[in-house]
């Protein structure tokens, strides 16, 4: 029998790792122009346009179809990320947002649109916020990691790390979000970011069902 690799987990002992922000975009997105200049997206659910895109947003677009970016490694100022965010906001339906750690050990998880109308947007959520798992969630085995997902929620979220599932499967029960980290035994500078994509996925509600992150996707189904 071949020999069975394993990885050591991050521990709250450990030194906090760099979780970051990594972009790319979704494997059935084709990149073309239109006669005017215009970029043209063609995903799911039709065609995107982008207007007069600028070099920085041309450059962006581009390495986001080849695999996940860091938008600091992409060559842009502070001007010019600020003038991409807008249009990456506007092509969210199309855009597959990762967490990524700094220890070589792979990304943490990834957040996969599966609805025209999907805004994502990760925001801090306060300690005292209670959190548990949407109703209904489905856990399952999908090719070497898990998928969590839920018919209410804008986002799929794959997780591709032990340290992803651990950090969902604990959220089967109300906890305090500044809570999780002890509960899993591993650094908040994990934790927190791990909860922050998983609430603007739209995986998470509050301890009364209310769900957190952003909102917009739950007003187009029949079953938040």
């Amino acid at each position: 029998m071949g020999r069975v690799l394993t990885r050591r987990m991050i521990r709250a002992s450990d030194p906090d790792p760099a979780v970051f922000r990594l972009w790319s975009l979704a494997e059935s997105v084709r990149i073309g122009r239109a006669r005017d200049g215009a970029l043209l997206l063609a995903g799911p659910w039709g065609v995107d346009r982008v207007e007069r895109p600028s070099a920085p947003v041309r450059e962006l677009l581009r390495r986001m179809a080849l695999g996940p970016v860091r938008l600091e490694n992409v060559g842009l100022d502070a001007a010019e990320t600020s003038a991409v965010l807008p249009v990456l906001d506007r092509l969210s339906h199309l855009v597959v947002h990762t967490l990524g750690v700094d220890d070589l050990g792979g990304p943490l998880l990834s957040a996969l649109p599966r609805a025209p109308h999907a805004p994502f947007v990760p925001s801090g959520l306060p300690p005292a916020q209670v959190v548990r798992l949407r109703g209904r969630s489905a856990l399952t085995v999908r090719g070497r990691g898990f998928v969590l997902d839920h018919d209410g929620a804008g986002c799929r979220v794959e997780l591709h790390r032990a340290e992803a599932v651990v950090i969902a499967s604990a959220l089967g029960w109300p906890v305090g979000s500044g809570e999780v980290s002890d509960l899993v035994r591993m650094p908040a500078a994990v934790v927190a970011p791990v909860l922050e994509y998983l609430a603007a996925a739209g995986a998470l509600v509050s301890d009364n069902g209310t769900p957190l992150g952003t909102t917009g996707f739950e007003e187009s189904v029949a079953n938040p």
